[in-house]
């Protein structure tokens, strides 16, 4: 089962006890219906994740928000993904402007009683500061808990708690200091995931030849309908799949001062040119029989008295 399953059929609510009062605050099947309405649902398979984590970690100077090809994809989709160091399934959902510049991102994960989602969305604005952006009279507070290399981000990216939420921490002896530290800590626990996703959408608007394997769930929830179970969602599962083989490119020529390495097998990998992204398959390199000069032949000759 998908995140995105568990996510529609968790607990409606949490209830909260406090003071001698009951608060009874939205869960993540709260949003099911807007999971419903996604235009897509991916969830990604291990090397989509790998060349996600390569961008948002030995190449995030491609999310800064001047790259002109950082942008959402489609104005409402889900994307989740399984932590191959944690095994934690993530997910986030994705409601950006026609444009893909703006918009908000909302994060989902399994915990130990099940879906959780967190108690604020992050709004994004790559074109405009945070404070530029149009919001009503909900504060916005900022991911100050991104590294130093992703600093450009910083004034593009704010966490706002959930109204409901937010009655509740001003509700809190710490009052409106308590939903600023809230959010803090939300932002300190979501940021990683933000920016997967954000390099999500960074290969997307990559030449990365990325393949799409639809899991159609019809006929399946056919028979957990009558046998009384929840429907389960269609989704898109994404792997990076197997262009033309790109040459060796191992250059050198007999003179020319670099030897060719012997013969040897290349994993597929991502490839960066400038603010360019590109896939190598999986290929092999160099040469099978390296045509290397004859040594010169000595004859060695023993005299005896």
């Amino acid at each position: 089962m998908c995140l995105a399953d568990k996510v529609a059929y968790h607990a409606a609510e949490v209830l909260v006890e406090r003071q001698n009062q009951t608060w009874r605050l939205p869960d993540s099947s709260a949003f099911a219906e807007r999971l419903q309405g996604t235009d897509v649902r991916y969830v990604l398979q291990g090397d989509v994740i790998d060349a996600c984590r390569t961008v948002s970690g030995e190449w995030a100077d491609l999310l800064d928000p001047s790259n002109s090809r950082l942008r959402a994809p489609l104005t409402l989709f889900w994307v989740e993904w399984t932590d191959s160091e944690t095994g934690e399934e993530v997910g986030v959902l994705v409601d950006a402007a026609s444009d893909g510049r703006s918009g908000s991102l909302r994060v989902f994960w399994n915990g130990a009683s099940g879906a959780e989602v967190a108690q604020g969305v992050v709004i994004f604005d790559l074109d405009r500061t945070i404070d530029q952006f149009p919001r009503g009279d909900r504060p916005a507070f900022p991911l100050k808990a991104l590294p130093h290399e992703l600093a450009a981000l910083r004034p593009h990216l704010a966490v706002v708690i959930d109204e409901c939420w937010e009655s509740y921490f001003r509700s809190t002896s710490l009052g409106a200091n308590g939903l600023q530290q809230a959010a803090a800590a939300c932002g300190e626990n979501l940021w990683p995931d933000i920016i997967q996703a954000l390099a999500f959408c960074a290969l997307l608007g990559a030449r990365v030849p990325l393949t799409e394997r639809p899991v159609d769930r019809a006929r399946l929830n056919k028979a957990r309908t009558k046998a009384g179970k929840p429907r389960l969602f269609d989704h898109v599962e994404l792997t990076i799949g197997k262009p033309q083989l790109a040459s060796s490119g191992d250059g050198g020529m007999p003179g020319g001062g670099r030897r060719h390495p012997r013969l040897h097998s290349v994993r597929g990998h991502l490839v960066r040119r400038r603010d360019q992204i590109f896939w190598r398959t999986a290929h092999m390199r160099g040469l099978e029989n390296m045509r290397l000069p004859a040594p010169a032949t000595r004859i060695v000759r023993m005299h005896t008295d």
